[in-house]
C-alpha cells in the first residue's frame, strides 16, 4: 500500500494551540530525527483516493489539500523515499539545518498557509469563472525536469544527456479552487532546483534582543549583490576624475539624440486627470499602436514595459518550475525576469558561421516536456541577427508558444529580405513584444505592448486569461496612454537620427579595426556590434585592460553568455566622435 506522510494536520493543530488534538494526530506515528521529536500523520491511498489512516482525527479540508496536491496521474515520491519522510509536502531542508528547526519552520508556514486556503476557499464560488479549465493545451501542468550543472556550479546551457531523475510533478489550478501548491507554500521547488538554498544570514535578521525575523526574503531574489571587477574599476576611475570613453551607453536620452518639439507637449492633457482603468489599455491608445503595427487592436495589450510584458506572458504560460528556452548569447535581463516568476530558463545557442543564426538542432534537443515557450529576440541583443523565415517555420513545427522581443526590429543595419515577424507564424501561439523605449527612443515614457496571435479556437481563451493577469496590475499610466498617438506620430525625428548614427558608427568601427587582430562580427540590426578579440586573454581581462590602460569602457562578452572566445560588445548609439576615439584606442591595444 502506498503511503503519503503529511504534517499539515499537526501544523494546523499547533498553529491553533490545540495540544490535545495535536497529540491525537501524532499518536503512535512519531519518530525521532537528530534528537528532535517529529510527529507525522499517515494518509493512506486506497483505490486511488486519500484517507486518514488509523482513525486519526484528520481535518477533511487538509485531506482535500493533499488530494489536490497529489492528483491523478502523478508519481508518488514515496516510491523512492522511505515511509515517514515528508517529501510530499515539505521543501528540502537546508544543508546543515537541524530537523527540529526545520520542523518548527514548516509547522508555522503550513499553519498560515492552511488559513490562507480557508480564506481563499470562501471566494471560490464568485471567482470560479476566472479559474475555469481551458482547452489551451499549452496551459497544462508538466514535470519539473532536472538540469545539467557545470562543475563550478553554473547551469549548463544545453547538455542533458545521461541526467534522468524522477521528480514530483506539480499541478496548475484544477478549476474549482485556489492553487494549492502556492497555498502550501512549498511545492513549487520540489527538489530545490528552481531556487537556491536560503542564505542563513538573510533568513534570520535581528529584530530585538531575544527575537528574530524568520525567512524574511524569497529565494528568487537571493542573488549576489557584490559588484563585478569591471564595475569596481569603473567607479574607482570616475572617482579620481579620470576620463572614460563610454562605448556602452544604451540610453537614447543621454547621447544627444534630437526629438520632435511636440513631444514635450504630448502629456499636457486635461483628460489625464480622469482615471478610467482598462486591463488591455485605453481604446484610443491601442488603436494608435495597432495602426503603427498594422495589427488588430483587439489582439493588443499595453504594458508598462517590455520587461513587464515578459512577466505577464510567463504568468500566462508557465507554472512555477516550468521551463522556457531563451537564446544565448542574449540580454542578461532575461534570466532575472524568468527567475522572478519562478520559471527555469534553459538556453539554446546561436551559431556563427559568418553570420549569426539559431541552432535549430540544439533547440530541438533542449525542448522537453517541461518546456512551455520559446523566447526569440529579433534582432537579437547583442548579436543583431533577425529571425528568418526558415527559422520561424522550423520553430513553429515544435508546437510551443513563441515569444518574440522585437523592440529593435525597426533598426536594420542592412537589407535583410528574409527576416520575419513571429506574428506571421501560421497555426502557432505567438506574441510580439515592443514599446516606446526603442521605437520612439522614449524609455522614460514606460509604455510597451504585446501583440497576440493564435489559432481561432485558442485566441479567445488566450486573451481572456491574459486579461486576468493585466487586470490584476493595471500598470500603464493614463497620461502616456493618452499621448501615445502623438508620440508615435512624431517618432521619426529621433528614430531616423538613431538609425543614421548606428549605421555610421558600424562603418567607422569596421574601418578602424579592419587591419587589427580584432574583428567586427556580422550584424543585421539593432543598436550593438560585437567585436571578437584575440583569445590570449578572456574578455573580462580585455575589458579591464581597455578601461585601466586606455580609458575605454566596453561590455565583455560574458555579460551576454557568449559560449566561448573573447568578445566585446559596443553600443552603436555612442556619439560618433566618442566611438571613433574609443575604437582607435582598442585598435592600438590589440595590434
Amino acid at each position: 500500500m502506498d503511503h503519503v506522510v503529511a504534517e499539515a494536520g499537526l501544523a494546523h493543530a499547533s498553529a491553533l494551540g490545540d495540544r490535545t488534538r495535536a497529540a491525537g494526530l501524532a499518536g503512535a506515528r512519531h519518530r525521532y530525527l537528530e534528537g528532535h521529536v517529529r510527529a507525522a500523520v499517515a494518509i493512506e491511498v486506497r483505490d486511488g483516493a486519500y484517507h486518514s489512516g488509523g482513525g486519526a482525527l484528520f481535518h477533511p479540508l487538509i485531506l482535500e489539500v493533499l488530494r489536490r496536491r497529489h492528483g491523478e496521474g502523478r508519481t508518488s515520491v514515496s516510491r523512492r523515499a522511505p515511509v515517514g519522510s515528508a517529501a510530499h509536502v515539505l521543501p528540502p531542508r537546508d544543508v546543515g539545518q537541524a530537523a527540529g528547526h526545520r520542523g518548527r519552520r514548516v509547522r508555522q508556514e503550513l499553519g498560515l498557509a492552511f488559513q490562507g486556503f480557508l480564506l481563499r476557499a470562501a471566494h471560490d464560488a464568485q471567482r470560479q469563472h476566472l479559474r475555469r479549465r481551458s482547452a489551451l493545451g499549452f496551459l497544462r501542468g508538466v514535470d519539473v525536469a532536472p538540469r545539467s550543472v557545470h562543475p563550478d556550479g553554473r547551469k549548463h546551457a544545453y547538455a542533458r544527456d545521461g541526467e534522468h531523475d524522477e521528480r514530483p510533478h506539480h499541478d496548475q489550478d484544477d478549476g474549482d479552487g485556489a492553487h494549492l501548491g502556492l497555498l502550501l507554500g512549498c511545492v513549487h521547488e520540489p527538489d530545490g532546483r528552481c531556487l537556491p538554498p536560503r542564505r542563513s544570514t538573510q533568513a534570520c535578521l535581528s529584530r530585538a534582543p531575544g527575537r528574530a525575523f524568520r525567512a524574511v526574503f524569497s529565494r528568487r531574489t537571493d542573488l549576489p549583490l557584490e559588484a563585478n571587477a569591471l564595475t569596481q574599476r569603473l567607479a574607482e576611475r570616475r572617482a579620481t576624475g579620470a576620463q572614460v570613453l563610454d562605448l556602452t551607453e544604451s540610453n537614447p536620452t543621454r547621447v544627444g539624440i534630437p526629438y520632435h518639439p511636440d513631444v514635450v507637449h504630448a502629456l499636457a492633457r486635461e483628460q489625464c486627470l480622469v482615471y478610467a482603468p482598462e486591463p488591455f489599455g485605453l481604446a484610443a491608445a491601442r488603436a494608435a499602436v495597432a495602426a503603427e503595427l498594422s495589427w488588430p487592436a483587439s489582439q493588443l495589450l499595453l504594458t508598462a514595459s517590455t520587461s513587464e510584458a515578459y512577466a505577464y506572458l510567463f504568468k500566462l504560460l508557465c507554472d512555477p518550475g516550468d521551463h522556457v528556452l531563451v537564446p544565448a548569447p542574449s540580454y542578461p535581463l532575461l534570466e532575472h525576469l524568468a527567475r522572478l516568476e519562478s520559471v527555469v530558463m534553459d538556453c539554446y545557442p546561436l551559431a556563427y558561421d559568418g553570420a549569426w543564426h539559431i541552432d535549430l538542432d540544439a533547440v530541438r534537443r533542449a525542448t522537453t516536456k517541461s518546456t512551455r515557450a520559446i523566447v526569440l529576440v529579433s534582432p537579437n541583443n547583442p548579436t543583431g541577427n533577425y529571425l528568418h523565415q526558415s527559422e520561424l517555420a522550423a520553430l513553429t513545427e515544435l508546437g510551443l508558444p513563441l515569444i518574440a522581443d522585437e523592440v529593435f526590429a525597426s533598426y536594420p543595419l542592412l537589407d535583410v529580405p528574409t527576416k520575419a515577424s513571429v506574428l506571421a507564424a501560421e497555426g502557432a501561439v505567438s506574441f510580439s513584444l515592443g514599446g516606446l523605449s526603442k521605437l520612439a527612443a522614449l524609455p522614460q515614457m514606460k509604455l510597451g505592448w504585446i501583440a497576440c496571435n493564435a489559432p481561432p479556437e485558442m485566441l479567445s481563451p488566450l486573451l481572456a486569461r491574459l486579461e486576468i493577469v493585466a487586470d490584476a496590475f493595471l500598470s500603464v499610466a493614463t497620461p502616456v496612454q493618452l499621448a501615445v498617438g502623438d508620440l508615435l506620430a512624431t517618432r521619426s525625428v529621433a528614430h531616423d537620427a538613431i538609425l543614421k548614427r548606428t549605421r555610421a558608427n558600424l562603418t567607422t568601427l569596421r574601418d578602424v579595426l579592419a587591419d587589427t587582430a580584432a574583428t567586427v562580427l556580422h550584424v543585421e540590426g539593432g543598436w550593438y556590434a560585437t567585436v571578437r578579440l584575440p583569445e590570449s586573454q578572456d574578455d573580462e581581462a580585455w575589458a579591464l585592460r581597455f578601461l585601466e590602460e586606455d580609458g575605454v569602457l566596453v561590455q565583455p562578452g560574458y555579460f551576454f553568455d557568449f559560449e566561448s572566445g573573447a568578445y566585446a560588445v559596443i553600443s552603436l548609439l555612442t556619439p560618433e566622435a566618442t566611438l571613433r576615439d574609443g575604437a582607435q584606442r582598442i585598435a592600438q591595444r590589440v595590434g
